[in-house]
Formats: C-alpha cells, structure tokens, sequence
C-alpha cells in the first residue's frame, strides 16, 4: 500500500484516496503510531473497496519500461532491459538488468521479487521468533491493498505483504515482528507495544520507513 501519513492543526483523522491510488491520511499534530494503526485497521475494508474502484476507474499500465525506477529494500534503482534467451535479474552499482525475452520479462521481475522476500523475510523470521516463543504454522508471501501484513493467533498464520522488499530492511523487520508480536497479543494495546518496544527499541523510526 502506497502509504502517506500527514500531520496538520486538525482535531480528526480523514483518509484520502488518490487516483494515484496513494493512501493519504491527514491526523491531528501528535497522534500516536498506535491510533493510526488502529484506524487504519478498522477502515481497512473500506481502503481496499476504493483502491479496487480507482483501478477500475484509472487502470495502470502493468509493465515496466526502460528508464523506470524500480526499488528493492529501500534504494532506488534504473531499470534496463535486455533482449536474452537467459532470463534473470542483475543489481549492478544503482542499475537493475532485467535479462529476457519481452513477453516474460514482469512475470521475471515479479518472480525475483518474491524470490528476494522470501529471503528476507526467513531471515528476519529467524532473528525474531525464538523471542517471541510462539509456534508459527505458516507464512504466506502476497499482494495486499491496504496492510503490509497480517496474523490469525489462532492458527499460527502470517501473511506479509510482497512490496515490503521494496522498502528500507529495517522497516521490512519490523513488519514481520509485527505480525510475530499478534501471536502473543492480537491487538494493538500497551502491551502489544511493550513487547515491541522490548525486542526493537528504534521500532517508531523503523515503522515511519513505510510511509
């Protein structure tokens, strides 16, 4: 989710869609992360209902170009295409190379994309769960409008949001202790915070990466 929080002399929050498909959500001066959280769960179907309608309304093209800038953990990188039999993507200084033939290059793309997640996401997995000491059955990669992650305590499920590769490692790890704190706490009280707080000190600049 293409997340931008604002903060102005209001007494309200308001949500904003953009055609952009930007998420613009403008808080009284001084609101804690724990009240945008909140609300951003609590108007989250009614989010990813007007995301689906800008689509509809305002389709994007669906394929990168030569000359985009695409981004993988937080840099920012060139796109360049390259005709090739071998198909791959190479990172070389702020370049990306992006080796196939022009019909599959986005399903490449997306594909070392998830390829890179899951890297990065097992090896945050890792660091985090023996501390918070709570079974996890399954941990699923995907596409989500208006979340960058989501946990069902009760079945040990975790979801994670694909575009958080795109995003500084830092916030990336704290999306999954995130979700791995629901298990324990599966809401977003003093002492879901706490226990975040606990694990990962610097949590609040790590959570302000992904606006």
């Amino acid at each position: 989710m293409n997340l931008r929080i604002v903060s102005k002399n209001i007494k309200h929050i308001y949500i904003r869609i953009k055609p952009s498909g930007e998420v613009v959500v403008s808080v009284p001066l001084r609101t804690s992360q724990h009240t945008i959280d909140r609300v951003l769960h609590d108007r989250s179907h009614w989010i990813e209902q007007k995301l689906r309608g800008m689509e509809s309304k305002y389709p994007t093209q669906g394929q990168s170009m030569e000359g985009d800038r695409l981004f993988f953990l937080g840099e920012a990188y060139t796109l360049h295409l390259v005709a090739s039999h071998q198909s791959g993507v190479e990172l070389e200084g702020n370049n990306l190379y992006l080796f196939g033939s022009s019909d599959t290059k986005a399903k490449i793309l997306e594909q070392w994309y998830k390829n890179q997640a899951k890297h990065y996401f097992e090896q945050a997995i890792a660091t985090y769960h023996p501390l918070i000491n709570r079974p996890i059955y399954a941990v699923r990669i995907k596409k989500m409008k208006t979340r960058w992650g989501s946990c069902n305590p009760a079945k040990g499920y975790i979801n994670l949001n694909l575009e958080l590769i795109k995003k500084p490692l830092e916030a990336l790890e704290y999306v999954v202790l995130h979700e791995l704190a629901h298990l324990v706490y599966p809401h977003h009280g003093k002492d879901f915070y706490a226990l975040i707080a606990k694990q990962m000190p610097d949590w609040k600049q790590r959570a302000a990466l992904l606006k």
